[in-house]
């Protein structure tokens, strides 16, 4: 029984050579169970170790890869504030330039409005004079005559 749980044939194969497969004393297979379940728990506790040093340093890689990624968004994220700051501001100025442009067009449109209604105004004097002296018969020939 005491080989049995033991283990495996490798494993026999390292215990000590006073205990050989054929011995009788019930004492020796229980101090072989006693020692191979220490070794076990032995093993077991340093693979633990082991894999707690390794999952820590994982860790602390994964949390310094994060920390930059952090560093590295909020530059990022300052930089495009900037940019959108900038746009808004040539936004801004094409806006109130754009504006100062058609308040131009509009002065532009009405003083042109205002010439051709004076124009008009004035052509049409200008027949109501030639046929009220024509008619009185003083001969003027007017330069301009639409």
């Amino acid at each position: 029984e005491a080989l049995k749980a033991a283990g495996p044939a490798h494993e026999r194969a390292l215990l000590p050579r006073r205990f050989s497969i054929g011995s009788s004393n019930t004492e020796d297979g229980e101090k072989i169970v006693l020692i191979l379940k220490r070794l076990d728990d032995l093993e077991l506790a340093v693979s633990n170790e082991s894999m707690k040093s390794k999952l820590e340093q994982g860790l602390e890689k994964l949390h310094s890869q994060l920390m930059e990624e952090q560093a590295t968004n909020e530059m990022e994220r300052a930089r495009l504030d900037d940019v959108t700051r900038a746009l808004r501001s040539d936004v801004n100025a094409a806006s109130a330039h754009h504006k100062s442009i058609e308040e131009r067009l509009d002065y532009v449109e009405a003083t042109v409005d205002k010439w051709k209604g004076t124009q008009e105004q004035g052509v049409e004097a200008a027949k109501v004079a030639h046929a009220t002296l024509a008619s009185s018969g003083v001969g003027i020939t007017p330069r301009m005559m639409p």
